[in-house]
């Protein structure tokens, strides 16, 4: 008699592989999403800095200037409409004044504050921010007029 099928040591052994395998990949997803999450909370405080900064210092702008996937803390406090490389300041706690995310994050956008506290798209605050930051798949959300950052 020819019997054809599984033994049930090896059903058992099938997915106990399957259960390994698939817990590997679940935490696999879930550090990529955590960093991505981090990098973008990371973001939000060092905006929410610079904007303390210019709401304490009325003779200055704040902002940060995104570039890639780095980004930096500036002070401007001359009428151009540019961040240069002298008004770079570091941020707390960091070692260099230029911040690299860990994540896939990247971004081209430059936000500075008033001493309201208000977000402009530039550096001499002429260009009132309407949107949000953009990066690749993610958004950082600042509020108009307010510049809340929730």
């Amino acid at each position: 008699m020819n019997c054809s099928g599984f033994t049930i040591i090896e059903v058992v052994v099938t997915l106990i592989v399957i259960g390994i395998v698939s817990a590997i990949v679940i935490s696999r997803a879930n550090t990529i999403n955590a960093d991505k999450i981090a990098d973008i909370e990371l973001v939000k405080s060092h905006l929410r800095y610079a904007q303390s900064r210019a709401m304490a210092d009325s003779a200055k702008r704040w902002g940060i200037k995104f570039v890639g996937s780095t980004y930096s803390l500036y002070r401007n406090d001359n009428d151009d409409n540019t961040f240069s490389a002298n008004e770079k300041v570091a941020l707390p706690g960091a070692d260099s004044d230029v911040v690299t995310l860990q994540s896939n994050l990247s971004c081209n956008d430059t936000i500075a504050f008033d001493w309201w506290g208000a977000p402009y798209t530039d550096p001499n605050c002429g260009t009132p921010m309407s949107g949000s930051l953009s990066f690749i798949s993610e958004s950082i959300t600042v509020t108009p007029v307010t510049g809340f950052i929730p």
